[in-house]
Order: C-alpha cells, then sequence, then structure tokens
C-alpha cells in the first residue's frame, strides 16, 4: 500500500469522525430543547390550571376515609 493512500484513509477517517460527532452533538442539543420545550408547556399548563376543576384522583378522600388506601 502506497504511503500517500494511507494518510489519504487517516485523513478521510478523520472527517468521518468530525461529522459523526457534529451530527450526534446536534440530535443530543435538538433532543434536550425537545423536552425543554414539553416540560415548559406541561409546567405552563399545570400553572394554569384551577384547583377545583381539575381533580386526579376521584373520591380520594372516601377511599382514605374508608382504609381503601392502606
Amino acid at each position: 500500500m502506497p504511503a500517500g493512500s494511507a494518510t489519504s484513509y487517516r485523513k478521510e477517517q478523520a472527517r468521518w469522525r468530525r461529522r459523526e460527532y457534529r451530527r450526534r452533538c446536534v440530535v443530543a442539543v435538538l433532543v434536550l430543547l425537545i423536552v425543554a420545550v414539553v416540560c415548559a408547556i406541561g409546567l405552563m399548563t399545570l400553572s394554569d390550571a384551577s384547583p377545583d376543576t381539575h381533580v386526579i384522583f376521584n373520591n380520594a378522600g372516601e377511599a382514605l376515609a374508608a382504609g381503601a388506601g392502606l
């Protein structure tokens, strides 16, 4: 194998590694942004909700009083 082809292979491999690293970084940043936006939307939705109309556990007080929660 000529010395020139080994050098070109190493250069091309280094370029490919840089592209792959950059692609992975971009994907990681996009995932973080999507998660942050979804969390922010969820928090805004929860903070705007009225505590009187949105009930997560129906009849939770009655179930605890009856001993079902123990």
